[in-house]
């Protein structure tokens, strides 16, 4: 719907009820602190969102 190509696409999550959301996008996030179930299909575990976790993410993939 919004045109982005599927190889653009990220989801950042920490519990199970995100890993649906990471079935579908092409790169994963866990942050710090989410569960382990999670952080073992991420892509990436980056810091707990109180430490910059998002903008950590974002800086590793480059997007900022």
């Amino acid at each position: 719907h919004l045109g982005a190509a599927p190889e653009q696409t990220y989801a950042i999550g920490d519990s199970t009820n995100d890993l649906p959301m990471f079935r579908t996008a092409a790169h994963t996030v866990c942050l710090g602190g989410g569960m382990e179930e999670v952080k073992a299909v991420a892509e990436y575990v980056t810091a707990p969102v109180m430490e910059d976790g998002i903008e950590k993410a974002l800086a590793h993939f480059g997007l900022i």
